[in-house]
């Protein structure tokens, strides 16, 4: 993959977009539009060169543990929420670290953009990049639940989590030896739809908007 591709990919790793099957990020990083520019083509990148040692380290490379959710396996509206607050510990933790473990066992199959989401921030990881701050928390979350008869016959129990979200300011390391491009803080109404697979739930759609 070229140089300016791969930056390509990495911009729309950042990008709030709403997409059919899923989410492919939360925040926009939007200096300007000129710094949108930059980051999309390596050939014009305008930004100042600095000293990789330099760079701010990434602040969530704690993995979240389960446990720090009560009721996070339990088949109920309590279980629901605590699984989409959880799926944003894990989301602070991935785009910081590049481990998509977490990340990957909490989707379902079915949710392709979620995976692809993972690939990017793998991607970014190995071309030595990162993202710095960009915490997520939830409030107002109102909780959606259908009960099923059980997964054997396909009837499985499902989910929907619709809630405010609110981003911290963060910034994209996409190149070290360039200076970071920055987003502010934002907010934003989201929605995770999940569904209740062996003992555990599992997010089958997100969208933002």
């Amino acid at each position: 993959m070229s140089k300016t591709t791969q930056r390509i990919v990495v911009l729309i790793f950042a990008l709030a977009l709403i997409i059919p099957a899923g989410l492919v990020g939360m925040g926009q990083f939007t200096q300007n539009k000129q710094g949108e520019q930059q980051v999309a083509d390596s050939a014009q990148d305008t930004r100042k060169k600095v000293d990789p040692a330099s760079q701010p380290k990434p602040t969530n490379t704690t993995e979240p543990s389960r446990a720090d959710f009560p009721g996070i396996d339990e088949e109920t509206e309590t279980g629901a929420q605590a699984s989409a607050r959880y799926l944003f510990a894990v989301y602070a933790y991935m785009i910081g670290t590049g481990d998509t473990s977490a990340w990957r066992e909490l989707m379902d199959p079915s949710c392709e953009e979620c995976m692809r989401f993972a690939d990017n921030a793998e991607q970014l990881h190995t071309a030595g990049g990162w993202i710095v701050g960009g915490d997520i928390t939830l409030s107002d979350e109102k909780v959606t639940l259908t009960k099923g008869s059980g997964a054997s016959d396909g009837a499985s129990t499902t989910a929907k989590v619709d809630a405010t979200f609110h981003e911290a300011p963060a910034q994209l390391i996409d190149d070290p030896t360039r200076e970071p491009a920055t987003r502010g803080a934002s907010q934003g109404k989201f929605s995770v739809g999940l569904r209740f697979v062996d003992g555990h739930w599992r997010v089958t759609s997100m969208a933002v908007g």
